[in-house]
């Protein structure tokens, strides 16, 4: 069985260093956070499931709440 971790919208300022544009405010504030995800997050959460040998077969939706159901 394969574990697979599923990031939803992440910001892109990690990797451009550039400020964020007027859409992706606007789209970090519907979510249920009030922000993006970054991809250090989406990091953390392959490490978790590398040393979870236990968790087998999941879907990990890296996504800060917005698959529960919010949009």
């Amino acid at each position: 069985m394969v574990t697979t971790p599923i990031p939803e919208v992440l910001t892109y300022l990690s990797l451009t260093r550039r400020p964020q544009r007027p859409w992706s405010l606007q789209l970090a504030q519907l979510h249920p956070l009030g922000r993006m995800g970054e991809i250090a997050e989406v990091v953390q959460a392959v490490l978790f499931l590398e040393k979870a040998a236990f968790v087998t077969g999941e879907t990990v939706h890296v996504d800060g709440g917005q698959h529960a159901g919010r949009w």
